[in-house]
């Protein structure tokens, strides 16, 4: 090996040749653990929904989410009652996912919220019921 020369008042030269060096006394490479962090995220594809007083909805009642790991869902009660539900309310990474909303009887326009967490981040869907079919 060339004489690297001195490093501060370290002499280089004096370490040997890395060909003399003992992998097997370094230790076992398995015990390495690789850690990524990805930040928390998550999308709808749509941000509200509506559905007729008969709870079928008005065009479709699926949604994508795009999400960075595990998600749940959250029903917020608006002041109406939480009248819809969604499946499934909850899974690992993208999905798609169903709402569904009860039957209104009382023949007014109603709304409320879900919302869909990943870690410390949200996204809202605001499901709308109108009065006519």
């Amino acid at each position: 090996m060339a004489d690297l020369g001195s490093f501060g008042r370290v002499n280089l030269s004096q370490l040997g040749s890395l060909g003399r060096v003992n992998v097997a006394s370094i230790g076992s490479i398995n015990k390495i653990q690789v850690v990524s962090s990805v930040p928390d995220s998550i999308t709808l594809d749509a941000y509200q929904m509506f559905f007729y007083s008969d709870g079928s909805p008005t065009s479709s009642n699926r949604i994508y989410i795009t999400a960075s790991g595990s998600w749940y869902a959250d029903y917020i009660d608006t002041g109406y009652g939480v009248f819809f539900s969604c499946y499934p309310e909850s899974a690992s990474g993208n999905s798609y996912v169903t709402i569904y909303c009860d039957i209104n009887d009382g023949g007014f326009e109603r709304y409320g919220r879900i919302r869909f967490w990943r870690g410390s981040v949200y996204a809202d869907l605001t499901v709308y019921q109108v009065d006519y079919m």
